[in-house]
This record gives C-alpha cells, sequence and structure tokens, in this order.
C-alpha cells in the first residue's frame, strides 16, 4: 500500500496496521534496526523495552569497565 499511488480515493488506507514479514505493526509502533535486522516495539511496550535496553547497557558498561582495569593491571608479555 502506498499514500502515494495513482488512485485519488483508493486503494489504501494511511494509519491501519500491516503485516510485514509476518509481523503487525501498528501505528506508533517503534521500529529500531540495524545490520543484523529489525524490531517491532508495540506502543504500549516502548517504556518498558527502553528500561531493559538501559539496564543491559548499564551491565555492559560495567564488564567493559572491568575488561579495560584487568587489561591495564597486566605487563606486555615478549614474543
Amino acid at each position: 500500500m502506498t499514500p502515494a499511488g495513482p488512485f485519488k480515493d483508493g486503494p489504501g488506507t494511511v494509519g491501519a496496521p500491516v503485516a510485514v514479514g509476518g509481523t503487525v505493526v501498528a501505528p506508533g509502533d517503534v521500529l529500531v534496526g540495524d545490520a543484523d535486522g529489525v524490531v517491532v516495539v508495540p506502543r504500549r511496550r516502548v517504556t518498558e523495552v527502553v528500561a531493559a535496553v538501559d539496564g543491559i547497557a548499564e551491565k555492559e558498561d560495567a564488564l567493559r569497565g572491568r575488561i579495560l582495569a584487568a587489561r591495564q593491571g597486566r605487563t606486555a608479555v615478549a614474543r
């Protein structure tokens, strides 16, 4: 469906849910994509998902800090 199609009064609808790859995407849903794929976050779960992602990011930052600290504590080994 495209709102810029050749017909002034249809067919098609703007602002209606659509199915993409077997997943329903509704108006207001958030789509996030990268080189690995796309995820659809339903509008009603955006706050919950953002909080979960923030928690994961904090854990990853802490782990990264521990890894860097451990590297700094090691001496260079001759090869």
